[in-house]
């Protein structure tokens, strides 16, 4: 191979504009608050969206800033200092046609100063992949001792050592080659002007370079409730629970509730700090579902699975990948479920509306709306409740709507929405259902064997983890519990695991995904053991045609064979980062309306009130 190869750092523009910055919360003149997608300008005139803590208007603390140039898509996590770049960060430019920039150290006054990496991915530089400089940057600029290491499309990577003189390679240093079949060779010279020179050459034997993900001693993994840790703590391979370590690595969960985005909020701030955490403190694995997973699909936080030694497997349901997957066609993450959901229903109310508790039968009965509306004044006048909440038809309509809740910035209700309003309301008013929340305990009070409610809604999942109150063994009601597919197809959740930029376990974090989608005797035991819906079609298949199994809670129906016919129908669609806040905000307008607050025209109006506490610069009607 030839000794040279000049390698040219892309550089970024001095920050030295005035600061403009719009839509900034309220707060005190020396208050630091954060906030979820304020407007911004930054020192280059560039106009975005920011996330973070803000002080006085302007970026102070932790934050992310993004925004769209005309070849490109910026995106900057880390550390703010009145309205610059400074402390730890990252800043990654992604290009339309493919290539990308990674600056990473520490920043002041918007630009890397001090110990700095950078790299520089390509798609249309003939045989090399990519390119990262190392050193010390004085203003964006590489001065020092440093290296450039070039990997090659054939699996050879060279690095180059020496003394940076404004990003170039000047003055006594060396090249060393590791070639892809296991030979090498250092090159020691002078470098002029980034090329080497009058160079002698001694050839080395063990040519492997030194990994830089490097095992640590703490797996960090972030989620917002319990279920998918006890999972990991029963059926992941090699974990032992007595000493709570995977392999030996220690595991430490972070929990924190989902609603009101305190999830979101508290991953986020970790996620920001990822590049200067300590080993200990690193996040490595964190979970996301389906209402707020494109968020960190779309943005720097996450690794494509591919650089973790993962690929698509074709046993994986299409649209749990199609959720994972980000705006450039990379994979970012994997769902050990498969969520689609069913209607659930209580044979013995469905035996005194409908005279039987057939499934076939039952769904002929309810398999559209108008259907369904007539059978709830049927069981309203036998003195039963069609569904346990205003709210549990919700999802049927959401994961069917032909738009978006946002385009553009501008918030608009999809029809399939201002459906499921109208029904709401009209299910209240004729006491076909109670007006409680979806998780509220008047609702989950309807699952005891003196219920009165016919119908519910939901994944295997639900079976598993919110139904407690039907497995009581005085008081439950186990057995007396059948699904069909309902009035319209649809899907509720699921729960996907993410690599975060910047994990000291690659290897472990590939294992983790390896296991709860790939490994089958662990998707049998979520079956079998948990009564889950896997997203493992081939372990599904093998239950949903066995004649023997059948699910104890269902009366010993197989939910996997109905399960797996509705899989079939889910398309990932119309997905936005804001659908949690929309979909729990529009529930708690609704509720606010229920408990006499106002009437149903005050609706819309609170919910437009709730959504932009979350997102202030969201256009709303």
């Amino acid at each position: 191979m030839a000794a040279t190869t000049t390698a040219t750092k892309a550089t970024t523009e001095s920050r030295n504009t005035v600061a403009v910055t719009s839509a900034a919360p309220e707060t005190g003149a020396d208050d630091v608050t954060w906030v979820d997608y304020m407007s911004y300008v930054d020192f280059l005139g560039n106009v975005g969206k920011y996330h973070g803590d803000v002080k006085n208007g302007f970026p102070h603390g932790v934050g992310q800033f993004k925004y769209n140039s005309e070849d490109s898509v910026v995106e900057y996590n880390g550390n703010w200092e009145n309205g610059f770049r400074c402390g730890q960060g990252k800043e990654t430019i992604s290009y339309r046609n493919g290539n990308s920039f990674i600056g990473e150290g520490t920043f002041s006054n918007d630009q890397l100063n001090g110990e700095a990496v950078w790299t520089q991915n390509y798609t249309d530089q003939p045989g090399i992949e990519s390119q990262t400089w190392k050193g010390t940057c004085i203003n964006d600029i590489f001065n020092g001792a440093g290296t450039i290491t070039t990997v090659y499309s054939s699996g050879d990577i060279k690095v180059d050592e020496g003394e940076f003189t404004d990003d170039i390679l000047n003055g006594k240093g060396t090249t060393t080659y590791h070639y892809a079949d296991g030979t090498g060779e250092i090159l020691s010279g002078e470098f002029k002007n980034g090329e080497l020179v009058n160079y002698t050459t001694t050839p080395i034997e063990n040519t492997a370079v030194e990994s830089t993900d490097a095992k640590d001693t703490v797996l960090n993994i972030y989620a917002w409730n319990e279920e998918f840790k006890g999972f990991f703590e029963k059926y992941m391979p090699g974990y032992d629970n007595s000493a709570g370590t995977l392999d030996g690595v220690k595991v430490n969960w972070t929990i924190v509730p989902s609603y009101d985005l305190a999830y979101q909020n508290s991953l986020d701030r970790a996620l920001m700090n990822n590049a200067s955490a300590s080993k200990e403190n690193k996040v490595d694995l964190f979970l996301a579902e389906a209402d707020y997973i494109l968020k960190y699909t779309d943005s720097d936080y996450t690794l494509d699975i591919s650089t973790i030694g993962l690929k698509q497997v074709d046993t994986e349901y299409q649209y749990t990948v199609d959720a994972a997957t980000d705006s450039n066609g990379r994979i970012k993450g994997v769902s050990f479920q498969c969520c689609p959901s069913a209607l659930i229903y209580r044979r013995s109310i469905a035996k005194a509306v409908l005279g039987t508790d057939d499934p076939d039968q039952v769904q002929a009965k309810l398999d559209s709306w108008d259907k369904f509306d007539a059978v709830a004044a049927q069981a309203d006048k036998l003195g039963y409740y069609m569904t346990p909440s205003f709210a549990e038809t919700y999802r049927v309509f959401s994961n069917n709507t032909n738009s978006p809740w946002v385009t553009n910035g501008e918030l608009a209700i999809p029809n399939s929405i201002k459906k499921w309003i109208n029904q709401a309301a009209t299910y209240v008013k004729n006491y076909y259902t109670l007006p409680v929340g979806i998780w509220d305990s008047e609702k989950t009070d309807q699952m005891f064997k003196n219920g009165k409610t016919m119908c519910f809604f939901g994944p295997a999942w639900y079976f598993n983890f919110c139904m407690g109150n039907a497995y009581d063994p005085e008081y439950g009601s186990i057995g007396d519990w059948a699904i069909c597919k309902g009035p319209q197809a649809h899907f509720w959740g699921g729960t996907w695991l993410l690599a975060a930029s910047g994990t000291d376990n690659p290897a472990l974090v590939a294992k983790v995904m390896r296991a709860f989608t790939e490994n089958e005797e662990v998707c049998e035991k979520l079956i079998r053991n948990e009564a889950q819906f896997t997203n493992n079609s081939k372990v599904n298949e093998r239950f949903a045609s066995d004649p023997n199994y059948g699910n104890a809670f269902l009366g010993g129906q197989n939910d996997v064979a109905v399960f797996a016919a509705l899989s079939d129908d889910i398309v990932w669609k119309n997905a936005t980062v804001y659908d949690q806040a929309c979909n729990e905000r529009l529930q708690e307008a609704m509720r606010y309306c229920f408990d006499g607050y106002y009437g149903t025209d005050g609706i819309l109006p609170k919910f437009y009130e709730l959504i932009k506490s979350d997102y202030p610069s969201l256009k709303t009607p």
